[in-house]
């Protein structure tokens, strides 16, 4: 039981965000944000990509005059690479290959499809697929 409380007390900041997740009160007091933006704690060339998963926090944020992400907001078709509806194009990265081993596959595009299935967030996507 003490336990618990210990938990409960350290773990009293972490946020937990999930896409079901409600959207936050809209009614706020004036000069107040309509979230706590402060809590992203994420490089500013990462934020289009979490926008892309918290769509919640995006439709706060466009409606929030004083959301310091507005820039972004063009920006959701950016994804990581693993979820089920991201296009090749607006992945995070993709490998880049200058030399194909004849052994392992006969194209730089094949290499470097193959690179991202296995060591790349693509790997992450085929895990997620086998547990849903």
């Amino acid at each position: 039981m003490l336990m618990l409380f210990v938990f409960g007390v350290l773990l009293h900041e972490v946020s937990l965000s999930g896409q079901n997740e409600a959207p936050p009160n809209t009614h706020s007091i004036p000069g107040e944000p309509l979230y706590n933006y402060a809590s992203i704690r994420l490089p500013e060339e990462h934020i289009p990509f979490f926008l892309h998963n918290n769509r919640h926090i995006a439709t706060v944020c466009k409606k929030d005059c004083l959301c310091p992400y507005k820039k972004h907001l063009e920006k959701l078709k950016y994804c990581w690479g693993y979820e089920k509806s991201c296009k090749p194009e607006f992945r995070f990265g993709y490998p880049v290959c200058s030399y194909v081993d004849m052994g392992w596959t006969d194209t730089l595009e094949s290499a470097e499809d193959i690179f991202w299935k296995q060591a790349d967030f693509g790997y992450a996507r085929e895990r997620l697929e086998e547990m849903h």
